[in-house]
Formats: structure tokens, sequence, C-alpha cells
């Protein structure tokens, strides 16, 4: 009895910490034609996340995502690098190369909420969300 108490204790708490956050939701298609730039707040490690969205007929037809560091240089090939480990470097140069999906998943679907998160670019997402939301504000009507 224990263990199942136990077991059930732990499934509970773990689906509790699934729960993603809540931003607000951007209608699709009612947005004026343009281009428009969005940014992130800071990341743990002072970097962020811009937004460059271009709208046409009221919907999403380009999409670009910038990961910038704390330096304020665009984070690319050599990102994580000066960690010296192995490991940390694989895992932020999977992030950076995963991370690249999302533009490519919000004009397909033209809703941030329905951009699929990818494991091991988390971060990436909820930044790059913050970011398209407000650059679509700017673009309401």
């Amino acid at each position: 009895m224990k263990k199942f108490l136990v077991t059930t204790v732990a499934a509970v708490l773990l689906l509790g910490g699934c729960q993603g956050k809540t931003t607000e939701n951007t209608d699709t298609g009612t947005w004026k034609d343009g281009s428009y730039h969005g940014v992130s707040s800071n990341d743990d490690w002072g970097g962020h996340v811009e937004a460059d969205i271009t709208i046409e007929n009221g919907m999403i037809v380009a999409a670009e995502l910038h990961n910038i560091d704390k330096d304020n240089n665009e984070k690319g090939e050599d990102y994580g690098k000066d960690t010296g480990n192995p490991g940390l470097i694989k895992i932020a140069q999977d992030a950076i190369k995963n991370a690249q999906d999302y533009p490519k998943q919000l004009v397909s679907t033209n809703d941030i909420e329905q951009v699929e998160v990818i494991s091991g670019a988390t971060n990436s997402y909820d930044l790059f969300k913050e970011a398209v939301n407000n650059a679509l504000s700017q673009a309401k009507e």
C-alpha cells in the first residue's frame, strides 16, 4: 500500500511540474500587414531572443529567430565552446540548432500556441514565444 501511495504522489508531482507558462493568446489572421520585431526578456544567463515577423494579408508569411547572448552577439557555431566541457558544448549547440525549427513551425501554423516545443530547446521556445507575442502585439488591428 505504501508503494502505491508513494508512486501516486510522485506521479501527481511529476505531472504538476509539466505545466507550461501561459501567455496571452494572439488571435490569428487579424494582424496588420508589415514587418514587426519583438524581443524577449533576458534568460538566467543574460541572453534573450529576438523575433522578426512578416505579415501579409493578415497571415504570418515569414519569421526569424535570433538567439542573442549576454554580450549582445547572436549565438552561433561557437556558442558554448568557452565552457570547455564537451557535454555542455553539445547541449548548447543542439539547443541553438533545434530552435531554428520554431520559425518554420510558426509560419506553417500561424499560431504560436501550435508551435511544438523541441526537447533540448525549451528555454529558446519560451523566449521565442515571448518575442513573437511582443512582435504580434504591434500588428494587432
